[in-house]
Parts: C-alpha cells; sequence; structure tokens
C-alpha cells in the first residue's frame, strides 16, 4: 500500500489490493515476474484484463464484488496517475515475494511453512485500511 501511497494513486484501496490479487492469481512460470516487471504502466490495464477474464469466466459471482477494478481495467481513457500508481504496487509486490508464496504449486502448504511470510497478511490487510482510505473496514481475523 505504501507503493500506491507514494505514487498518489488516490484513497481507495480497491485499485491496489485487486492488482495484488490479480497478481495472486498467476502461476510463478519462469521469466513470469521479469516480463511483469517490464511492462510499462499504460499495458497494465489491459494485462489485468486479461487475468480477471480468465477468473470471472469461471467464477462470475466475483464481478459483482470486483466492480472497481472492471471500471479500471476497462477504462478507455485510464488515469495516468493510477496506472504509474499500479505499476508501483505491481513491482512492490513483485519485489517482495508475491509469487513465490503465490504462485507456488500448493499455496496451502507453502502458507503453513513456519518460514513463509503469509502469517503477516492480516497485518498488512489491516495496516492497508488504516493508511488514508477513505472508507475503511473492520479487519477480519484470518484462518492462518
Amino acid at each position: 500500500m505504501d507503493a500506491w501511497y507514494q505514487k498518489f494513486g488516490g484513497t481507495s484501496i480497491d485499485i491496489p489490493l485487486g492488482a495484488v490479487a490479480g497478481l495472486a492469481l498467476l502461476r510463478n512460470l519462469p521469466g513470469l515476474a521479469d516480463w511483469i516487471l517490464n511492462l510499462q504502466p499504460h499495458e497494465l490495464p489491459q494485462f489485468f484484463t486479461e487475468i480477471y477474464l480468465g477468473h470471472w469466466f469461471k467464477r462470475p459471482d466475483l464481478i459483482n464484488r470486483a466492480i472497481r477494478l472492471h471500471d479500471w481495467a476497462w477504462n478507455p481513457e485510464p488515469d495516468k496517475q493510477q496506472l504509474r500508481a499500479v505499476h508501483a504496487v505491481a513491482h512492490a509486490a513483485i519485489n517482495t515475494g508475491l509469487m513465490d508464496l503465490t504462485g507456488h504449486d500448493d499455496p496451502y502448504t507453502c502458507a503453513r511453512s513456519p518460514t513463509s511470510s503469509a502469517h503477516s497478511l492480516p497485518a498488512c490487510a489491516t495496516r492497508a485500511t488504516r493508511s488514508g482510505a477513505a472508507s475503511t473496514t473492520r479487519p477480519r481475523a484470518s484462518p492462518i
């Protein structure tokens, strides 16, 4: 979330969390992280559109829950500042090992590992909702 706020992406956390969620849906294939890191900000909406389409096709019930992501990714004239902020969020997520955790063949077992960083995810979500978001929700307990 720091990357989002440092690039002045706005007060809504829907878009940066959706970007991280989109990255979390990917398998960690060799070279994929580097390929994503080489994308330019203006290429990100198409990239996330393709990720979301694949999953929304399988789970259409998620579309209503992710309407802000839909609106951002399908916007024909995206906000340039938000593009730079999403670019920074994607870089921060990948550079801190998101895809090593979520792109694992067995993410559940990986998350249960004592050396896993997954145990810090609830704390990150709590901090994200308190870092200037216009509307916050009460943090929920994590099963991890």
